[in-house]
């Protein structure tokens, strides 16, 4: 006779088999941390310092869920969430930023504690700059930036020392550090972050803001010195300079994402006051094209006169003044310095009191900056140009050409100096210029 045996559930041989609560498993038998054992292996998340990966950081799973251990170094869990790991890095953990409006107009360097806690790139380091057998107005250097996008502030530093001699330079000189466009082209534009003017036979320091530059401040750029010095070694009149740059990135989430940058007028020299030769086609136009409507568009201008002894005293000691034209729109910027007496560069030498058209000796030329958003258009015309504070167009009538010839000579009226002759000559009588750039920044 044959025996049937039934089996009681209750046998632990067959519980995994006929027990409605036994294990089934998950996640197709990979084990995750959820507190479950996935895999049916009788043990729930097995092997938890493996479970779990996240992004720059070392993870255990604890009590079915995933924690952070330890972030790998130069990264920071700012948030305290695991799901996003350690999420930024160490240099971009926020600081305080930095409040430098009681600097303004100066902007003249601060105490280095101000700025203990800044990332700092430094391309020039006690740069000689000087003309003679070797032209050194003009020097390139290499920089690399840090190639991330938290940066809530950017400050450039340009400090300006004498020689190793102590021979300053004597005279007040024409300098900027610039963006070169096209690394490698003697011809290439350049994108002007900021200009100068050097005091007579001293020293000086600025820092400047410089955040909107912000997307053209990543990774390797060339960064461009120019100092219009006309003095070298063995000159009488001083050996020129030495020229240290630094760029200060105070971390943190900006206010607004970087701006696009569009060069619309890259630094160029001008002539103003020649009537056949007019200014706005010298600068020429930028067509700006926005498909959508930008949260702010700004404008930004460096235009300062040189030269001098022309009708009005221009372009160095006349109120000709920067216009920016957006479609009808017209604004007018004023940018005579009726402060250079205030400069607190104060131990120089020479005329460094007399205001000036946009600058003062021994000091950073501050930028002109205007809201052009309310003026645009799907596509929108802007143009530049330079008027008298009255409007009106500057007309030289101290130039070559337009005198009259007496007794062999081109007699000029309303010169400045002297003997009214029509001739530039190089000293008290020079070509009425401007040293003008301009920026669109678009805020989207």
């Amino acid at each position: 006779m044959r025996r049937i045996l039934f089996l009681s559930c209750l046998s632990l041989a067959v519980l995994w088999a006929c027990d409605d609560t036994s294990c089934k498993k998950t996640n197709g038998g990979v084990e995750v941390c959820d507190g479950v054992d996935n895999d049916c292996n009788g043990t729930v998340d097995d092997g938890p310092d493996t479970l779990c990966d996240l992004e720059n950081a070392t993870a255990s799973c604890i009590q079915g869920a995933c924690g952070i251990t330890a972030c790998d170094d130069g990264w920071e869990d700012l948030d305290g969430r695991a799901s996003s790991g350690c999420e930024i890095q160490t240099m971009c953990v926020p600081d305080d930023p930095v409040d430098r409006r009681e600097a303004a107009p100066w902007h003249t360097c601060p105490a280095p504690e101000v700025l203990e806690n800044a990332t700092v790139v430094t391309p020039m380091d006690r740069v000689d700059q000087y003309f003679g057998a070797e032209d050194r107005r003009t020097v390139d250097a290499t920089a690399i930036f840090p190639d991330t996008d938290c940066w809530q502030q950017i400050f450039m530093e340009v400090k300006l020392e004498c020689p190793a001699n102590g021979k300053c330079d004597h005279w007040d000189r024409t300098a900027s550090i610039a963006l070169v466009e096209e690394p490698g082209n003697p011809d290439s534009e350049v994108l002007e972050l900021l200009r100068y003017i050097t005091p007579y036979r001293v020293g000086m320091c600025t820092l400047l803001d410089v955040t909107e530059f912000a997307s053209r401040l990543k990774g390797g750029a060339t960064l461009r010195s120019f100092v219009d010095t006309w003095v070298g070694p063995g000159s009488s009149y001083g050996e020129g300079w030495r020229v240290t740059v630094r760029f200060h990135f105070i971390a943190g989430t900006p206010i607004f994402p970087a701006p696009e940058i569009v060069s619309a007028v890259p630094r160029r020299w001008i002539t103003v006051g020649e009537g056949e030769n007019p200014v706005p086609p010298q600068l020429g136009e930028t067509l700006l094209e926005l498909a959508d409507p930008p949260r702010l568009v700004r404008a930004r201008v460096l235009a300062t006169g040189h030269g001098q002894g022309n009708a009005g005293n221009c372009a160095e000691f006349c109120k000709i003044q920067p216009v920016v034209h957006v479609d009808g729109a017209e604004h007018t910027l004023d940018n005579w310095r009726y402060d250079c007496a205030s400069n607190p560069v104060d131990t120089q030498l020479g005329t460094w009191t007399y205001g000036r058209q946009g600058w003062c000796p021994g000091a950073v030329v501050v930028p002109l900056v205007v809201d052009v958003t309310g003026d645009l258009s799907g596509a929108s015309t802007i143009s530049w140009d330079m008027r008298m504070a009255d409007g009106t167009v500057y007309d030289n009538t101290c130039q070559p050409g337009a005198g009259e010839l007496v007794e062999g000579e081109e007699i000029c009226s309303d010169c400045t100096y002297g003997d009214d002759l029509c001739a530039y000559n190089g000293g008290s009588h020079t070509t009425p210029v401007e040293l003008f750039s301009a920026q669109l920044f678009i805020y989207r």
